[in-house]
């Protein structure tokens, strides 16, 4: 029995073409293996290919035990499962301004314009990462009502591929101070209630993307914000540190 009728016969039950190809190759690499053995000892290629051949078995067994191992819908799903990522690649990049805008999709908003008697206005700070989300300032601006208090209001926006661990804006800003040793009243976590006269801050999440959180946050009854140089807010168990020094602008 020669080599190519031996492989042959022994891989004919493999139905999924690119396996019996694959397992062909193998094995008639082992035969040729076998082959350059046998003719070191001083047998003709001829010779050496026969017992090669008849050291590797029954072809006919061997043809069943790889048919009842390489499955044919195995090979054909695996096959399919290439062609539909194929599909599914060119499909995003035809249409990747769509795929964008839905993965980033939220509510139609934008940062409120800061009002006419804003005093100190700040715009696109970048603040750095905690834990996990890059944390950035879109807008912060002061403004000075008719009664002479002061209030203010802060864009944060929190963004992380991390999509599967998304960041709990609402209930997880605990606390927010300044520079001057002053600690706000929570409005939000004290049910809503005000405290007149005393610092305070309150905060509503106003856009949700798959990457990520865009929370409003409200100042009243600020102390005035000239001297301001930092605030510092708790988010969850850690402090992100909002630096105004040199920014601002009347």
């Amino acid at each position: 029995m020669n080599r190519n009728y031996w492989l042959d016969t022994a891989t004919k039950e493999i139905r999924f073409g690119p396996d019996r190809r694959r397992v062909r190759q193998e094995l008639e690499d082992h035969i040729l293996d076998r082959m350059e053995v046998v003719q070191s000892r001083g047998l003709s290629a001829y010779e050496a290919e026969k017992v090669a051949v008849e050291s590797m078995g029954d072809p006919e067994r061997l043809a069943r035990e790889l048919g009842a191992l390489h499955r044919p819908w195995m090979g054909y799903l695996w096959r399919l499962s290439q062609v539909l990522l194929v599909v599914l690649v060119l499909c995003i990049a035809a249409n990747w301004t769509y795929f964008r805008d839905l993965w980033n999709s939220g509510p139609d908003w934008a940062p409120p314009e800061p009002p006419p008697n804003s005093t100190y206005v700040w715009q696109d700070l970048s603040l750095g990462e905690l834990g996990g989300y890059q944390f950035t300032a879109p807008l912060l601006f002061w403004e000075q009502w008719d009664d002479g208090t002061w209030g203010g209001t802060l864009i944060l926006q929190g963004a992380s591929w991390q999509f599967w661990e998304k960041w709990n804006a609402y209930g997880s800003i605990l606390e927010v101070r300044d520079n001057r040793g002053i600690s706000y009243y929570n409005r939000t976590r004290a049910g809503g209630g005000t405290a007149e006269g005393i610092p305070q801050f309150y905060y509503n999440q106003v856009q949700d993307s798959y990457t990520s959180v865009t929370v409003e946050i409200r100042f009243d009854y600020m102390p005035d914000p000239e001297d301001l140089q930092w605030l510092e807010i708790t988010i969850g168990d850690e402090t992100l540190t909002i630096s105004l020094e040199g920014g601002g602008a009347a």
